[in-house]
């Protein structure tokens, strides 16, 4: 079904899409202007203000998996559809991009409210929580830390580093002995 024919639908059976997901209470939505309900995802009009540019218009789409999808309004011929938050925040200009919960905006009571300020990213933060395990990735690689281990003999914290395969059977070794003391370490890690 086309994005037109679901809103014709949506707005002939008085908003509710006739089976539509309720993702968001009217509470939390309320006050948010040109929000609509769809069959599987809420539409809200939303925008990103650069100082150069000016305000940069869009319409955001929530999807219950917590997938946001924008699409620019930006000029009558932009024909950029299906933006992540980011992508829309950098095609609009803005001079400080990364930040696009606090960039990008929807008007609530007349005014642009930052969407981090909203319930429209209550799903999109459930679904990051559990995108990579448990936590959201920081980019940082998740290898193995330093770790310590003290000699049995001579009582001293003694360093190794856990950098490669190596050092790693050098250190679990190490472990795995009770009677761990210094002169079994390799000379070099002293």
């Amino acid at each position: 079904m086309s994005e037109d024919r679901k809103r014709k639908n949506m707005e002939n059976n008085g908003g509710a899409g006739g089976g539509a997901v309720v993702l968001f209470s009217d509470e939390e939505v309320r006050d948010i202007s040109g929000f609509q309900r769809c069959d599987d995802y809420v539409i809200v009009t939303c925008g990103c203000t650069s100082h150069t540019y000016g305000d940069a218009v869009g319409t955001l789409r929530v999807f219950a998996s917590g997938e946001l999808e924008i699409r620019c309004e930006c000029t009558p011929g932009c024909q950029e559809d299906k933006l992540t938050p980011a992508a829309f925040e950098k095609h609009s200009g803005r001079e400080t991009a990364r930040k696009w919960k606090n960039n990008i905006w929807v008007i609530v009571d007349g005014e642009k409210v930052p969407i981090f300020k909203t319930a429209l990213l209550k799903y999109y933060n459930e679904a990051s929580k559990h995108a990579n395990g448990s936590q959201r990735s920081t980019g940082k690689t998740t290898g193995h830390h330093d770790e310590f281990i003290r000699c049995s003999q001579c009582n001293k914290l003694r360093r190794f580093h856990l950098r490669n395969k190596e050092e790693c059977q050098i250190y679990h070794d190490a472990f795995l002995s009770v009677n761990w003391t210094c002169s079994d370490m390799p000379h070099d890690n002293l």
